[in-house]
């Protein structure tokens, strides 16, 4: 797992934080990895679809692809764009583990943390948990990303009752090619 410092140039990560304006693209409150006894988070709406897709937001598209080519540089591998997600989470939005993929997809995530502001005192961490079962937790930092194997049980915590803004994410999950 990698931690990448400022991923974007500052003007593209002030466009790519623009898209969670809700005037212009729709916020959606449907998301929920815990079954029905967990809180429900946030998401820009995707078109309808049996399957999780890029989805339809060429900005995010745009830097998805262009992000790419980072990660093949660290990995020292081919890499597929294979799915875009976005996450809105405000205090209680909790989160649970959940993976992006199976181990036998060959599967790296890049998960931007896209607030342009955040102050560490509102939480808003971001765990994973490695093959031996070890936690690491990163903070929350706004144009800082991580880069990790997509099959790796990880949650993105709410932030916390100090909060009084969303927490915003954009993960990019990738598949090695041969």
């Amino acid at each position: 797992m990698y931690r990448l410092k400022e991923i974007l140039p500052v003007n593209d990560f002030l466009l790519l934080n623009g898209e969670f304006n809700s005037e212009y693209n729709n916020w959606s409150f449907t998301k929920n990895d815990g079954g029905d006894n967990h809180p429900v988070r946030g998401c820009l709406r995707k078109p309808p679809s049996n399957f999780d897709t890029l989805g339809d937001n060429p900005i995010l598209i745009k830097y998805g692809s262009h992000l790419k080519y980072k990660c093949e540089k660290i990995l020292r591998s081919k890499l597929s764009l294979y799915r875009v997600n976005t996450n809105i989470q405000f205090f209680g939005q909790e989160s649970s583990f959940h993976t992006d993929g199976e181990e036998h997809e060959r599967s790296w995530t890049l998960n931007i943390f896209a607030c342009t502001n955040w102050e560490t005192p509102w939480g808003g961490q971001f765990v994973i948990q490695d093959e031996l079962g070890d936690y690491t937790y990163h903070s929350y930092i706004p144009n800082d990303a991580v880069l990790f194997k997509g099959h790796l049980p990880h949650m993105g915590h709410a932030p916390n009752v100090l909060c009084k803004v969303p927490r915003l994410t954009v993960a990019y999950t990738y598949r090695e090619v041969n």
